[in-house]
């Protein structure tokens, strides 16, 4: 969804206040919910909508192809309902109204594979925009109110999935299922990863009321928490909206209740391509997984495994980003696959693997001194987390006076909750030479790409010598677990640019729709890398017959321009 802008900008002198730009004002389909908001592989589900400019519904359009919809038709009444508005008379049978379509029973394969797809509705009006639609591998169920105290509590069966929403501030959904001692229960509240408007804050309590635990902002607003079952006996999960300040039907979740695995990080989460990778998995429930003593997440011990993964090499997966979870706008940039392992109960959620552009150097872990420093050859990329508190890494090089290498430090991008820093030393003068800044670039209120990752650094080497990068967290003094991953690039420039298509209205959400005889606009973002500044050229190809793209340019050191098509035609009209 396009983030919505949250306040006026409130301008001093005579200027006007800076309106947000809506668009056509043209009727186009806008989908703020489908509920449920996912579904398991190898059934079907009955989905209901909301939105504007949703009458008439043809379709469902999901991005995974194999995943089909069809209208459920409602009965025609008998007699006409005096207090309802009349039906729309059907040109085909002008003396039966037509039916008002609500329900689509969607059909989902069971081979699709688990993950966030996308699903658009299509009607009279157009396509529009997409909204989260997850497959998993649970027993779905939805929310039955009330719900709103323990006695009232719904009884689910573990390892579900229960699609729900926080429909008012006060709103409080208690949930109830049975667990055997010694279980492993872990209970994941998906709202960001799915485009929710919801801060949840779920907790779990023993049949006696004690609380066992609570979770909030594990990743996004998402929350994740586990206990083990002491005993043979009933658990409650309460859900509610953290602050009791909002709630709507466009505050879903979806909250799973279960004993399959849980994949908390990946060391290291940075690959390079073509060779095998050998990796630790972090986790929870991991199938022959081991307690790790070191690992700890929010008070809980992690398990760990050792796995061994054959990265590819194909030079067109290199360059695609392959992940049917949620990605931020300052991810966008990644290039990377997903990673998942199994259980007796089912799969795990998808991990992120990135692939890296130099030799790959593994932190050694004990480089928190000067006297320590890990020796490193150039170019390379350092993969590293915040195994301690308090923390900091050193390496040293040798380079020659004139080189230029930039220094590239990711890690909030990659899904950690860290906010990194680097200090470029000379320890022949115990000088600092750079220390990195707040990154104060956003690329655009419309892809807001705002990230705690320092900008990108160009060093040019002013002498021969020795020196030495410091790469630390901001608030490592409080914080580390093996979440807290980095990859640091040390290499020659790599000049290049990736681009973003989104629909042109910034403030709600959109698609693109070409009507006869019109023009449609979209905005189309350069994400200009390792100094690349130059002409961008942009057009379009493979076309409809009658549908033409004027070229446009983004010229040098330009972040965004906007992409015109034009559809032949005599006036612009509803055939779209």
């Amino acid at each position: 969804m396009v983030p919505a802008l949250l306040a006026a900008l409130l301008l001093v002198g005579t200027a006007p206040a800076q309106q947000p730009q809506l668009g056509s004002a043209l009727p186009k389909p806008r989908l703020f919910t489908v509920v449920p908001s996912g579904g398991k592989a190898g059934t079907s589900v009955e989905v209901t909508f909301t939105g504007t400019e949703l009458d008439e519904p043809e379709g469902l359009f999901f991005s995974h192809a194999s995943i089909k919809a069809e209208p459920i038709m409602p009965a025609t009444p008998a007699v006409p309902d005096p207090k309802q508005p009349m039906p729309k008379p059907n040109p085909r049978q002008p003396n039966r109204p037509t039916p008002v379509i609500t329900k689509f029973k969607v059909t989902i394969p069971a081979d699709t594979p688990p993950g966030i797809h996308d699903v658009r509705l299509v009607n009279k009006w157009g396509v529009s925009n997409p909204r989260a639609f997850v497959i998993g591998d649970l027993t779905e169920v939805l929310e039955k109110e009330p719900n709103n105290d323990v006695p009232e509590a719904q009884r689910v069966e573990l390892n579900s999935t229960v699609n729900g929403a926080i429909t008012a501030p006060t709103d409080v959904d208690y949930y109830v299922f049975a667990g055997k001692k010694g279980q492993r229960v872990v209970v994941s509240c998906l709202a960001s990863s799915i485009d929710s408007r919801l801060l949840p804050e779920v907790e779990l309590h023993d049949k006696n009321g004690r609380l066992l635990g609570y979770s909030r902002n594990y990743h996004g607003t998402d929350a994740l928490l586990d206990r083990d079952s002491s005993e043979d006996s009933d658990y409650y999960v309460r859900l509610y909206e953290f602050a009791h300040t909002l709630g709507s039907p466009e505050h879903f979740y979806r909250l799973s209740i279960t004993t399959a695995p849980w994949i908390d990080a990946v060391f290291p989460a940075v690959v390079e391509p073509g060779k095998p990778a050998k990796l630790t998995v972090y986790g929870r429930n991991l199938a022959e997984g081991k307690l790790d003593p070191a690992a700890v997440v929010d008070g809980k011990v992690l398990e760990k495994i050792t796995v061994t993964v054959n990265v590819p090499a194909d030079l067109v997966a290199v360059q695609r980003l392959t992940f049917t979870g949620h990605i931020e706008p300052q991810g966008a940039v990644l290039s990377g696959f997903e990673y998942r392992v199994r259980n007796a109960t089912g799969v795990s959620n998808p991990f992120l693997l990135t692939y890296a552009k130099a030799p790959l150097v593994i932190d050694n872990g004990a480089n928190d001194t000067p006297e320590t420093a890990q020796p490193i050859n150039l170019p390379c990329e350092i993969a590293g987390w915040g195994r301690e508190e308090a923390r900091s890494r050193l390496v040293q090089f040798h380079r020659q006076k004139g080189d230029i290498y930039n220094i590239e430090v990711l890690s909030e991008r990659l899904g950690a909750p860290t906010s990194m820093y680097f200090v470029l030393r000379n320890p022949a003068t115990m000088q600092d030479i750079f220390e990195s800044p707040d990154n104060p670039d956003i690329l655009s209120p419309q892809f807001f790409s705002r990230t705690e990752d320092p900008a990108l650094y160009k060093f040019t080497v002013p002498a021969d010598g020795k020196y030495e990068l410091l790469v630390a967290s901001r608030n490592g003094d409080t914080l580390a677990s093996p979440r807290h991953l980095y990859r640091v690039r040390i290499s020659p420039e790599q000049p290049d640019f990736q681009l973003v298509v989104m629909a042109a209205d910034d403030a709600r959400p959109d698609s693109c729709q070409l009507d006869q005889g019109g023009n449609q606009s979209y905005t189309v973002f350069a994400l200009r890398q390792d100094g690349w500044n130059g002409d961008i050229t942009l057009s379009g190809e493979g076309l409809p017959k009658g549908v033409t793209c004027a070229p446009q340019a983004i010229g040098a050191g330009l972040r965004h321009a906007s992409l015109v098509i034009t559809r032949r035609g005599g006036c612009a009209g509803l055939d779209r």
